[in-house]
């Protein structure tokens, strides 16, 4: 059975938005032994250029991840936004492997994965 789950959070510095997450959860079938409740996707965190390096990324992945009640999260990064890669490395995110979208032209994405529930 497929799962869905749908979250925002949200920054303001009015009157201009500076941040945000969005977060959607398709659990397809046979992807692991999931039930719909075990995985948690982050789909989006983005920071305006201008507000980033002030710790609002982080604060928004934290406020995120705390009202989750899955075991894990996952997320996928493109190898080459070594900024990212350095941010997911320090909040303890941990390659999971590789993935391509279905789409034509999808760029290839490294799988991140997160203990959630245990943080807790």
């Amino acid at each position: 059975m497929t799962s869905w789950s749908a979250t925002c959070t949200a920054s303001r510095s009015d009157p201009n938005r500076i941040g945000g997450t969005a977060s959607t959860m398709p659990v397809p079938d046979g992807f692991t032994d999931e039930d719909g409740q075990r995985t948690y996707a982050v789909c989006e965190l983005l920071v305006r250029r201008s507000w980033q390096r002030r710790g609002i990324a982080r604060a928004l992945h934290d406020a995120l991840l705390s009202t989750r009640r899955e075991e894990r999260a996952t997320l996928l990064v493109r190898p080459d936004n070594v900024a990212a890669q350095q941010a997911y490395d320090s909040w303890g995110w941990q390659p999971a492997g590789w993935l391509r979208p279905t789409r034509e032209g999808a760029p290839l994405f490294e799988v991140r994965i997160k203990a959630i529930a245990s943080s807790r």
